[in-house]
């Protein structure tokens, strides 16, 4: 009787066991998932500010080369 006792009490101690060994591997596997999307979070912060900058140069490069004396100037540069 006390062997079955030993061998259930094993039982319950192995799945108590298991049970913190699932609960710790879940919550760093989460850790490191929320570190990869802060790290994904700034790369995107710093792509937004990049194509804000390439947007404001494209701007001020259509403006150029739309004014109307820019083909006047094109074609004095080229004499």
């Amino acid at each position: 009787m006390s062997s079955s006792y030993s061998f259930i009490l094993a039982i319950i101690a192995m799945s108590l066991g298991a049970g913190i060994v699932n609960n710790f591997l879940r919550t760093k596997r989460l850790n490191v998932q929320k570190g990869e999307l802060d790290e994904s979070n700034a790369r995107m912060q710093r792509i937004e500010r990049q194509i804000g900058v390439l947007a404001e140069r494209l701007q001020a490069v259509e403006t150029i080369v739309t004014d109307k004396n820019f083909d006047l100037k094109q074609e004095i540069e080229s004499l």
